[in-house]
């Protein structure tokens, strides 16, 4: 896990965005989105960058199927993707399928200058060479490349199917293996309903399907490695705490309520979040099942007891929600942005 060094310099950048929106007004939203995704990459100049997206093609994917394809071309030809050599990009397309479609976007861009990175085959175990660019879509879910799930019906909300899941990739850089997860969790179904309790049926939904994620990453069918999951969480203010302290004002964090922990317990992990502090500007009360759409949750390997390490960070408008220092062996660096509407820059790390 440790691995060699990387040479200096050797950058990864993770964005993620909803990019739903996108496709009801391509003429504009597209391109105002695509010259902001370009900026982001010319500033940051990763060797590695990761584009995960979620609700691809818009609500209805089959009339948007011919916005999709120019999407993905303008993606891999840009001007600002010139020095990108090697693509892989995973769409879920298989919209016609109740019971497997998730509407995700996975795009993976490597430099011209990146040599020792491979990804892994799930079905041989094994790593193999990432040469030239390659567009998978239709049925993922027999691509060895990815594992790719929707969450099981019962994990809905009112059992009705709508567009959730995960697709998982693995790869390896100077040695060092770690999975890519993006992931699409369930909204607030009904504003009503969230803010009958504190915290909403529709938290503890969210709380079991990203439970379930995890025991996939972690469990016994292939070596365990670091792993960075950012996609749309669907995160939501504590609709109930904000309709009962309409017209005041709250500057801080409340405590967690130890009967009501962030993110589910795990057996195999130890999860670490910073103690609530300050958000200043926001105006409203927050409690744990906070939080906002576009999120970064990090494990980092194997530690000394055994045990997987969970970090979660959160930004909102430049705000730092929740952030645990932990400071991983990584032969690169790290920077993660996420966006709704457009592509900014959401945290930035060193890792040594």
């Amino acid at each position: 896990m440790a691995g060699k060094a990387a040479a200096p310099g050797t950058a990864v950048l993770l964005v993620t965005a909803n990019v739903g929106s996108l496709f009801d007004d391509p003429e504009n939203l597209q391109k105002n989105w695509l010259r902001e995704f370009y900026q982001v990459v010319h500033t940051h100049r990763p060797h590695f960058l990761a584009l995960h997206c979620q609700e691809f093609g818009g609500k209805n994917y089959e009339a948007s199927m011919s916005h999709v394809d120019k999407f993905v071309r303008e993606l891999l030809s840009g001007d600002a993707m010139k020095e990108y050599n090697r693509a892989r990009v995973y769409l879920d397309e298989n919209y016609e399928s109740q019971e497997h479609f998730t509407a995700l976007g996975s795009f993976y861009f490597l430099h011209e200058s990146l040599k020792n990175i491979s990804q892994f085959d799930f079905k041989a175990k094994k790593y193999k060479k990432v040469t030239g660019k390659e567009i998978y879509s239709d049925t993922l879910e027999s691509t060895p490349m990815l594992e790719k799930e929707k969450f099981p019906q019962d994990y809905f909300p009112e059992c009705k199917w709508s567009r959730k899941g995960f697709i998982r990739t693995r790869w390896c850089l100077a040695d060092c293996a770690f999975d890519l997860v993006n992931i699409h969790l369930f909204h607030d179904a009904s504003n009503l309903v969230a803010w009958e309790t504190s915290p909403s049926v529709y938290s503890g939904i969210r709380h079991k399907a990203l439970g379930y994620v995890l025991d996939r990453i972690i469990d016994q069918r292939f070596e365990k490695a670091s792993y960075f999951v950012f996609g749309d969480f669907n995160f939501r203010l504590d609709s109930k705490s904000v309709v009962e302290g309409s017209g005041t004002t709250c500057t801080s964090f409340p405590s967690w309520a130890p009967a009501d922990p962030p993110w589910p317990p795990r057996p195999a992990a130890s999860l670490g979040l910073a103690a609530p502090g300050p958000a200043p500007g926001l105006g409203v009360p927050l409690s744990g099942q906070l939080l906002f759409p576009a999120g970064l949750l990090v494990g980092v390997g194997l530690g000394g007891a055994g045990r997987l390490q969970e970090t979660l960070v959160l930004r909102a408008h430049g705000v730092s929600l929740a952030e645990s220092a932990a400071s991983p062996r990584a032969p690169f660096s790290l920077l993660a942005a996420s966006s709704g509407s457009r592509p900014e820059c959401g945290s930035a790390s060193k890792w040594t």
